[in-house]
């Protein structure tokens, strides 16, 4: 399998459900992926009512439904889900890790992909995320690392400073437009 969607759900069994449509439909066309959606122990009935739909849309067996014995946080959902039976059996090539509440447009993630293979020193990719609103609420999601710098920047918060200080601001705003190298991602 080329790619294993790691899908986290914690008490949104609808807009897990319409984030996994959203998904499917911009991977029309793909042929070699799957999809775990990891239930992580939300006791509200998000389990099984995305399991029964999951089977009612006809969906599995690409997408399958597991639950976690206790809410670890988004980490842990995501390392059931890389653990699971599923990612062993089929040893993808690249994860694709999905919240619930976002939701990939059309190619989007095979931008990803592709950019992944022709890029085989990189191990992470992140996109362009926004809110409904498109461009005008664009989500900052490329950081660098802290330093002492930017603590400064940061408490300062001055006009002369924070211009002077911009390139060590953790946050990396505006987003790049190109492909850029960065020290951490937001997940989505």
């Amino acid at each position: 399998m080329k790619l294993l969607t790691v899908l986290i759900n914690y008490k949104t069994a609808d807009m897990t459900l319409d984030s996994l449509a959203a998904f499917l439909a911009s991977m029309e066309g793909e042929g070699d992926f799957g999809v775990i959606v990891v239930d992580n122990h939300s006791e509200d009935g998000s389990f099984a009512r995305i399991a029964a739909e999951v089977e009612k849309r006809g969906w599995s067996p690409r997408v399958r439904v597991i639950e976690t014995p206790r809410n670890g946080g988004f980490a842990y959902g995501v390392n059931a889900g890389v653990y699971s039976d599923y990612a062993k059996a089929e040893r993808p090539e690249h994860f694709y890790l999905l919240n619930s509440d976002a939701f990939p447009s059309r190619g989007s993630v095979r931008v990803l992909l592709d950019f992944l293979r022709d890029h085989p020193s990189v191990g992470i990719a992140g996109s362009y995320i926004h809110g409904d609103g498109g461009v005008a609420d664009t989500h900052v999601t490329a950081f660098r690392f802290p330093s002492l710098l930017a603590e400064v920047e940061g408490g300062l918060r001055l006009g002369f400073v924070s211009a002077a200080l911009a390139s060590k601001r953790v946050s990396i705003f505006p987003v790049p437009s190109e492909p850029t190298r960065v020290d951490w991602l937001a997940g989505a």
